[in-house]
């Protein structure tokens, strides 16, 4: 059955948004069939909610100010991708997955909420939102994809998600703002070019349970000075910190058996 937006009815507000072409209501708590409304499209797929769409013109969203956003737990693949006049976005507690490309070159988005219960961050999620400015990962997060945040220029990120256990390549680089200061005991592999240009990082601990920091992981960070390594880390990869101009200090512990690349820290 195809999806048709409803254009025969006005709009004052997002609270008015609920005037459908096909009518479907909440029973027992769960999403009887899909709903069209002025502004996006969302459907029922097995135990998600889904925005499919967003085709609206709003500035500001907030999910949790309406009862069937509210209920929302993916954000489908390229829901908001290319949106030029979303600025702040409010996410759930319920939303659990961010897909690919959802939120990509949104050129206005400033302020993204989200809640603690989030657990996947797709492929190009947010990449080359380049106004994007406040956001905070929250702990729940496990699984940040390739590309996730690639080029988010003025995202102040101070800390990875505690429980975070995979990272994929490029999914911070060119991220010049983001300010973390260690990388999580459960990521066991820190992806290709995954912090690459984060030139506000200082100084960087690995927790002990990361594994391998792959090829060109920091590379061209350039005001990192201080590094340390753990005993879990048993592989550094070529240019890992390559062209890290300020790093002077690179702790290992005394029994360390990593195997470094010849050119893992080359300038």
């Amino acid at each position: 059955m195809p999806i048709i937006p409803f254009a025969g009815a006005r709009t004052t507000s997002l609270h008015m948004l609920f005037v459908v072409f096909y009518l479907s209501v909440f029973v027992g708590g769960s999403l009887s069939a899909k709903k069209v409304t002025k502004s996006f499209y969302i459907e029922q797929r097995g135990n998600d909610i889904v925005l499919l769409k967003w085709i609206g013109n709003e500035k500001k969203i907030d999910f949790t100010s309406d009862s069937l956003l509210n209920k929302v737990t993916v954000i489908g693949s390229r829901a908001f991708e290319n949106n030029q006049t979303l600025k702040e976005i409010i996410l759930p507690r319920t939303l659990t997955k961010i897909d690919t490309m959802a939120f990509m070159q949104c050129a206005e988005l400033k302020n993204v909420q989200l809640s603690d219960g989030i657990e996947i961050v797709g492929y190009y999620a947010f990449c080359k939102c380049e106004a994007l400015s406040s956001i905070s990962l929250p702990n729940s997060i496990t699984y940040i994809s390739d590309w996730a945040f690639f080029a988010c220029s003025d995202a102040h990120i101070t800390a990875l998600p505690t429980n975070l256990a995979y990272i994929g390549a490029h999914a911070f680089g060119a991220c010049y703002s983001l300010t973390i200061s260690s990388i999580p005991q459960g990521v066991h592999s820190v992806g290709r070019k995954s912090f690459a240009l984060c030139k506000s990082i200082t100084e960087l601990t690995f927790e002990n349970g990361v594994e391998r920091i792959e090829e060109f992981a920091f590379a061209s960070c350039y005001n990192l000075s201080k590094v340390v390594i753990p005993n879990s880390v048993l592989y550094i990869g070529c240019r890992a910190f390559g062209s890290c101009r300020s790093l002077a200090t690179v702790i290992f512990p005394e029994n360390s058996v990593c195997e470094i690349d010849d050119r893992a820290f080359e300038d």
